[in-house]
């Protein structure tokens, strides 16, 4: 049940006695995490929580951390395919020509297939 608003922060309390819980919530979760819990406890606790400001679904830093994610899977990503590259001519597993036509066909790829979703999306 709802009973205050704190700096834009919509706060909920369930149950009416015993010691307060207070449930916090990590990114990218809302007060939403804690219904399975507030069903067990609330009998025996009261129960608070409430949804941080800025991780209502679709708000900024929502939107902000969305694109951190996915940059930071990119950057990872393409890290870990130059190592995978350096290490085949290393080992000797492969010749350097063969690793760099690959990694040219792979991005000339990736590139079409980004050029579509992007066609696609507008």
């Amino acid at each position: 049940m709802k009973i205050a608003n704190v700096d834009e922060a919509e706060v909920f309390a369930d149950g009416d006695r015993g010691p307060v819980v207070l449930m916090l919530h990590g990114w990218p979760d809302t007060r939403l995490l804690w219904e399975a819990q507030v069903a067990a406890l609330s009998e025996r606790f009261r129960c608070v929580r409430f949804t941080l400001p800025g991780f209502e679904a679709g708000s900024r830093r929502e939107q902000l951390h969305s694109r951190r994610c996915s940059r930071y899977i990119l950057a990872v990503s393409t890290a870990l395919t130059l190592l995978v590259g350096v290490s085949r001519i290393m080992f000797g597993v492969h010749w350097t020509s063969h690793v760099l036509v690959g990694r040219a066909f792979v991005t000339a790829w990736a590139m079409a297939w980004l050029i579509l979703a992007r066609r696609t999306a507008a």
